[in-house]
């Protein structure tokens, strides 16, 4: 499918610009400075950037002084394109034929979920973000996290306006319509509170993670939880909403768990050590992100 490949391009480019913005939010480093080598500083020339190919033609090492260069790059930008495709087929699913179509009759309702395409793919970029700079670092940058929640923010309060802007607008048009509004029904505030669903849900979810992981931490002290998984939680809590971030928490929960058991089977850890759970919470929001919906229903239509 079309959908595929155009997801599939933009996330290589935008997988080397997140790896780019990992590595410089944990450092006083601007975001806008051109890419260089790490070891030479030598800047990189555009025909150096092609994601995953120019790394295979230099054969993994810098053109200038041959510095062997990590392989989370091209991995990275191979699990972007992977995550950006999928988020293309789900919002975008079109084909060859349909693909002119598509953009040919836009209204309000496809510009909305053009909207809502690129909201998800800010929202993955972020947790990639996160997932690499934890991982690497165990620590969650308030340069990716405080922007993220007030762009999140932001987003869902004017899509909800938007939406129930239009829609009033809609009723108001038709002749019909306006025996819809105040004072004669309540039909237009019922669907009103339907199209805001997404931020009062968003307001419920960031409120419920943040007492969950504020009290965690007080009740550890810090020691099982940090101030960065609580900003990250709010953020999870905007973009998914009260039941898909319980369910991403549980997840992250239950992944961290088993892992961090493992290696302390294997002798990699030991109890008083910490993992850091940013990537848990990372991969698990990223699942409900996609599957969250499907996994709710199979899980309420099987307790039914």
């Amino acid at each position: 499918m079309l959908s595929v490949g155009l997801g599939f391009g933009l996330g290589l480019l935008f997988g080397s610009l997140i790896l780019c913005l990992a590595n410089r939010s944990l450092t006083d480093e601007s975001f806008w400075g051109r890419s260089y080598c790490d070891r030479c500083k030598k800047k990189l020339a555009w025909y150096d950037l092609f994601p995953v190919l120019s790394f295979l033609i230099l054969k993994g090492r810098c053109r200038y002084c041959s510095f062997k260069l990590p392989l989370e790059y091209p991995l990275v930008e191979l699990l972007t394109a992977f995550l950006f495709s999928l988020l293309f087929v789900k919002n975008l699913p079109f084909d060859n034929n349909s693909f002119i179509n598509y953009f040919s009759i836009l209204n309000v309702s496809s510009i909305f979920n053009l909207a809502d395409l690129v909201f998800q793919i800010f929202v993955v970029c972020v947790l990639l973000i996160v997932f690499i700079t934890d991982f690497k670092t165990g620590l969650i940058p308030d340069r990716i996290t405080y922007p993220a929640i007030i762009i999140a923010f932001l987003y869902l309060l004017i899509s909800a306006a938007g939406r129930v802007y239009f829609f009033y607008n809609s009723l108001n048009s038709s002749i019909l319509g306006k025996y819809l509004l105040f004072p004669n029904s309540d039909y237009f505030y019922r669907h009103a509170l339907i199209n805001a669903a997404p931020l009062i849900e968003g307001l419920i979810g960031a409120g419920a993670l943040f007492l969950f992981f504020g009290l965690l931490i007080l009740v550890t002290r810090g020691r099982g939880m940090g101030l960065g998984d609580l900003k990250l939680g709010i953020f999870m809590g905007l973009v998914l909403g009260f039941e898909r971030s319980l369910l991403a928490l549980m997840m992250a929960f239950i992944n961290g768990s088993l892992v961090g058991i493992f290696l302390i089977l294997i002798k990699k850890r030991d109890l008083k050590q910490t993992i850091p759970f940013g990537p848990f919470l990372s991969v698990a929001s990223l699942i409900a992100l996609y599957y969250g919906n499907d996994i709710l229903k199979w899980y309420f239509k099987l307790n039914l």
